[in-house]
């Protein structure tokens, strides 16, 4: 009985330790990467909204596609970081991200082909409620690995902002202020849990 209880308390220990890695290396060099996409999206959103509003052109929406820029920056600077000791919970969540990353890559390329073979343009702006979409399911899925519940809970809440959208441009009432509205869901969803890792991970 005693070894039982002392076995499942040395697996209950090894696995806490395993998510405090997981989270120390998700932060490493104090640098978690939901917040370099979370304010490189919305310096790049508000720029777009910005320049559309000035000039009236809605082509400047074609400057989303500088997110592949960061993606490839981004992949090089995993490339030269020490990977260090990986656990199985880590390569669930890198999984993951993976998975999420083909969908982020592949979704905009679909849209744009669909959209020039239908001459539906306005289709185009499906692509950012998709995004959100995609972006939530990752932080919420990587919250809950985590044992984290505001990391989870964050994204949840926000997941009303995708759905409202896909209603806006099923009606065909985009405008250029849901950029914005884009843009700030993107920075809660990203931005705000990234700092609240970082920020327990410095105090453990």
């Amino acid at each position: 009985m005693d070894k039982k209880n002392f076995t499942t308390e040395k697996s209950f220990e090894i696995i806490t330790q395993m998510i405090e890695q997981s989270k120390q290396n998700l932060n490493r060099h104090n640098f978690n990467p939901w917040i370099g996409w979370g304010v490189y999206t919305t310096l790049l959103g508000l720029a777009i909204y910005c320049i559309v509003e000035c000039t009236g052109v809605n082509q400047w929406y074609w400057l989303w596609f500088l997110e592949f820029g960061y993606a490839i920056y981004d992949c090089k600077r995993n490339e030269k970081a020490d990977p260090g000791i990986r656990s199985h919970i880590d390569k669930a969540i890198n999984g993951i991200w993976k998975a999420l990353g083909w969908l982020y890559t592949l979704t905009p390329i679909a849209m744009t082909f669909m959209a020039i073979y239908f001459q539906h343009y306005y289709a185009l702006n499906m692509i950012m409620p998709l995004i959100l979409i995609y972006t939530i399911i990752g932080v919420a899925f990587t919250g809950v690995i985590l044992r984290e519940k505001w990391i989870t809970t964050i994204p949840i809440i926000c997941s009303l902002s995708p759905l409202y959208m896909f209603g806006v441009i099923s009606s065909q009432q985009f405008s250029n202020a849901h950029i914005l509205w884009f843009t700030v869901t993107f920075f809660c969803v990203m931005v705000i849990p990234g700092f609240i890792l970082n920020h327990k991970s410095k105090i453990r």
